[in-house]
C-alpha cells in the first residue's frame, strides 16, 4: 500500500531522469517566469532549442550513476560511463517521434509493442546524444533493459525528473516505482486499401450490442482481440 506522503502519477508515454528532465524543467521555469514570451508553438520550439543549447554548453550535471540506481524486475541495471539521462518508455516514440529503443540490441528483450505491458529503459549520454538521435545522426539510445516493473532509486537531492513533459526537481532521496496500471483501446492506422476496417468493425460490434446480439460486456473485449490479431493487415 501507499505510505503517507507518497505521490501517484499516471505515465502514458515516458519518464525521464537526468538531462531530459533538466531541459524540461528549464523550459517550464522560464515559461512560468515569462508567460507572455511563450505565445505559440513556433516560439515554444525556439525557446526549447535555445534552452537546450545553453544546457549543452553548461553541461554541469553529474554522472547519473552517482545519483540514481535503476532496478528492472528486481535486477539492478548497469549505467554506461558518462550516462546523463535515463528514459523509461511505455511507447517507442519520444519527443515527436524519435525511436529510442532498438529491438535488436539486447538478446533477452522482445519486440517493443503497445500492448505487451512491458517498459523499455534506455540511457543517453547528454543533450548532444539525444539531439543526434532526434535528427537521425544516431539511430537509437543505449538499451538497458526491458521489464514489467521499474524502480528509480534517487540517491541525491536535486535530480530533475519529468513524466510526459511535466517536470520537477526531486529535492530529497526517494524511490520512483513504475508499473502497469491499465490499458485503453487506441485507433491505429492500418495498411488495408482504405484504412477503415477497424472503424467499420467497431461500428458493427456496437450495432450488434444495440440489437442485443452480444452482451454489452463482451463488446470491448472482442474489439481489443480483433485489433491485436489483425492490426497488421
Amino acid at each position: 500500500g501507499r505510505r503517507k506522503g507518497d505521490r501517484a502519477l499516471v505515465m502514458n508515454n515516458y519518464l525521464g531522469v537526468g538531462i531530459d528532465g533538466a531541459l524540461s524543467l528549464d523550459f517550464h521555469e522560464t515559461r512560468t517566469r515569462n508567460p507572455n514570451m511563450f505565445i505559440n508553438r513556433f516560439l515554444n520550439k525556439v525557446w526549447y532549442g535555445g534552452l537546450g543549447a545553453r544546457r549543452f554548453l553548461q553541461d554541469r550535471l553529474l554522472t547519473l550513476a552517482d545519483r540514481v540506481e535503476i532496478v528492472c524486475d528486481g535486477r539492478v541495471l548497469e549505467l554506461p560511463p558518462g550516462t546523463q539521462g535515463v528514459i523509461c518508455l511505455n511507447i517507442n516514440s519520444y519527443a515527436g517521434g524519435s525511436r529510442l529503443w532498438d529491438d535488436n540490441l539486447l538478446e533477452e528483450s522482445s519486440k517493443s509493442s503497445l500492448k505487451d505491458e512491458l517498459l523499455e529503459i534506455v540511457a543517453v549520454k547528454g543533450l548532444h546524444h539525444l539531439g543526434a538521435i532526434q535528427v537521425g545522426l544516431v539511430p537509437h539510445a543505449i538499451a538497458l533493459g526491458q521489464g514489467r516493473r521499474v524502480a528509480v532509486r534517487v540517491r541525491a537531492a536535486g535530480v530533475p525528473v519529468q513524466v510526459d513533459g511535466e517536470p520537477w526537481r526531486q529535492h530529497e532521496p526517494c524511490t520512483i516505482e513504475v508499473r502497469h496500471r491499465n490499458q485503453a483501446i487506441m485507433l491505429q492506422k492500418t495498411v488495408d486499401i482504405d484504412g477503415q476496417w477497424i472503424g467499420r468493425f467497431e461500428n458493427m460490434m456496437l450495432w450488434a450490442e444495440r440489437e442485443k446480439l452480444i452482451p454489452a460486456a463482451n463488446t470491448n473485449l472482442i474489439i481489443k482481440e480483433a485489433i491485436k490479431r489483425y492490426s497488421h493487415l
